[in-house]
């Protein structure tokens, strides 16, 4: 005779040991080592974030575009009370509020512009020949091993705002 199903509400309640000073659940099932995320899987081929899973177990589907973002910061927190719905764009302000990104809201990320930027192909000196000649964007594409996009983003003052 087999082992009977769990079913998922079951099985997830049995993942998380609630921590009595913050209010966390904390999940004690699979995590991510590089995220901190938990993962749940109520079938072999339904995996999902724990605290997805939460949300949808105990306040119901995830609307399309939305992500399930932490009040309380900590990526193994399920505690459906810690958890709310917002944008992508809503969730990385509300870590930048909160001082979890590299800068917060509203500073410059102070980055390396122009031919000092580690990504950066051309210099000031080839950007104002760029915007000098009538030579076509494929030819300098080609000469300086850029694409045609970055020509027209140039001459259009998208990109190198700040040169010549």
């Amino acid at each position: 005779m087999s082992p009977r199903p769990v079913d998922a509400p079951t099985k997830f309640a049995a993942s998380y040991m609630p921590e009595p000073n913050s209010g966390c659940w904390l999940w004690l099932g699979a995590v991510d080592h590089k995220t901190g995320y938990g993962h749940f899987s109520s079938t072999r081929s339904n995996i999902t974030g724990a605290h997805r899973a939460s949300w949808q177990l105990h306040k119901g589907a995830i609307p399309t575009g939305l992500c399930v973002c932490h009040k309380c910061d900590v990526r193994s927190c399920v505690n459906p009370d810690h958890l709310f719905l917002g944008t992508y764009s809503e969730n990385m302000q509300d870590a930048a509020r909160k001082g979890r990104m590299r800068w917060k809201q509203g500073e410059s990320r102070n980055l390396p512009i122009g031919e000092k930027h580690h990504q950066s192909k051309l210099t000031a000196e080839q950007v104002r020949e760029i915007r000098e000649s009538r030579l076509s964007g494929i030819s300098f594409a080609r000469k300086f091993g850029v694409s045609n996009v970055t020509i027209s983003r140039i001459r259009r003052g998208i990109i190198w705002r700040a040169a010549a």
